[in-house]
């Protein structure tokens, strides 16, 4: 490539190769070593250096030091930002042929089953392998120099992150769970073994990015914990689940040196037998499964409508005001309940018995609290069908 302008004079004493490209990455000049490279890879060499001028933070940071790969050659470049008129020096130090990397090397980074990605110090993207362009969908061509923040800004706490950061600069190493982006604008689940790469001198030269995909490990195991905790049938929360939070409710009490009262609700369907007898278990389902959205759409948020066993649900109020609060709850399960029958084709309206228990007034412990709410509940069925 022939040089287009002189030689500035305060470099002409660097005998390194070295190219002077304009603040949009146009070829300016180059010293004789860089020429003595030959034309097609200085070419290769510039097209390199348009696309970190393009991708990388390098026109805001003022100075980059990277390794360029091309033409059989690898190079190790600093490319400095010229203040007075916005021009880039750039500055080869050395290069070495390429084929004496061991063939191993190469062939575990490609070859992996697992998406590696490498950047260099600054944390610009430099090479992925193959697995990372299948699963992401990201190819190198688009994303070399860019960093890798585009791949998980807006799904993880930043803390998260912070803290990983935190650990390979003290310690070499993180790793850890980490939502990152696909090229599609899904997201998968992946555990991110993030390690730095130090040179003799202990300084910090790349970092290498290895992520396991385990979205459907998550999710397998989301619904393992689902069926642990909640009803198949209805999908409310069990009697394990139910136990928890109340323990959660107690403790947090204590914590805030407060009294919080909470209620509990037993009920249990009046004559479910006969509804299973008479329409067929489908229908008692059906019926099951409305008496749970009745009593969901009849408690707050932070309360919980629970599964206790076969027709008998447990409603937990937490930090109840008053009777009133109790009484709206039962009124809300009640005028539910009735009118059931005409959802799910039942002739008869379907009726409900309740019986509450108040926490620590009436017991302290989750399993007395219930039973007293269940000796309640028969007390107020025997005055109904009395």
């Amino acid at each position: 490539m022939k040089v287009h302008h002189s030689i500035p004079t305060h470099f002409e004493w660097i005998s390194n190769p070295w190219l002077l490209l304009s603040a949009s990455g146009e070829y300016i000049t180059s010293n004789q070593a860089m020429s003595a490279l030959g034309d097609s890879t200085v070419s290769a060499v510039i097209a390199e250096l348009q696309l970190v001028l393009s991708n990388s933070s390098l026109k805001k940071a003022g100075h980059k030091t990277t390794t360029l790969s091309v033409a059989g050659c690898r190079f190790k470049v600093d490319i400095l930002k010229q203040d007075e008129d916005q021009q880039f020096f750039c500055l080869f130090q050395h290069w070495v042929q390429t084929d004496d990397k061991p063939d191993l090397y190469s062939s575990v980074f490609e070859q992996s089953g697992e998406a590696i990605m490498i950047t260099d110090a600054d944390d610009d993207i430099i090479d992925v392998n193959r697995a990372f362009e299948f699963k992401t969908g990201f190819k190198l061509a688009n994303i070399r120099y860019k960093k890798p923040a585009f791949l998980r800004s807006g799904l993880n706490e930043e803390q998260t992150l912070e803290n990983a950061w935190c650990d390979v600069k003290a310690k070499g190493h993180w790793s850890g769970e980490i939502k990152n982006r696909k090229a599609n604008g899904e997201y998968y689940i992946s555990w991110l073994s993030l390690s730095a790469v130090k040179d003799d001198s202990g300084k910090v030269t790349h970092h290498i990015s290895i992520f396991s995909d385990i979205t459907l490990h998550i999710q397998e195991h989301k619904k393992f914990k689902q069926l642990a905790y909640h009803d198949f049938l209805t999908g409310l929360p069990n009697r394990a689940l139910l136990e928890d939070r109340f323990g959660q409710f107690v403790l947090h009490s204590k914590r805030l040196g407060q009294a919080n009262k909470c209620a509990l609700i037993f009920i249990d369907i009046n004559s479910f037998k006969l509804i299973n007898d008479t329409y067929g278990h489908q229908k008692g389902d059906d019926c099951l499964v409305a008496i749970a959205d009745v009593l969901k759409n009849s408690i707050r948020a932070d309360d919980t409508a629970s599964r206790f066993s076969g027709d008998e649900f447990v409603l937990l109020l937490t930090e109840i005001d008053g009777e009133s609060d109790l009484q709206r709850v039962i009124e809300q399960v009640n005028q539910g309940v009735s009118v059931i029958h005409q959802h799910i084709g039942l002739e008869t309206p379907i009726t409900a018995s309740l019986g509450t228990a108040i926490f620590p007034q009436d017991a302290l412990e989750l399993d007395a609290l219930i039973q007293k709410a269940d000796t309640n509940m028969y007390e107020q069925k025997k005055l109904s069908s009395g």
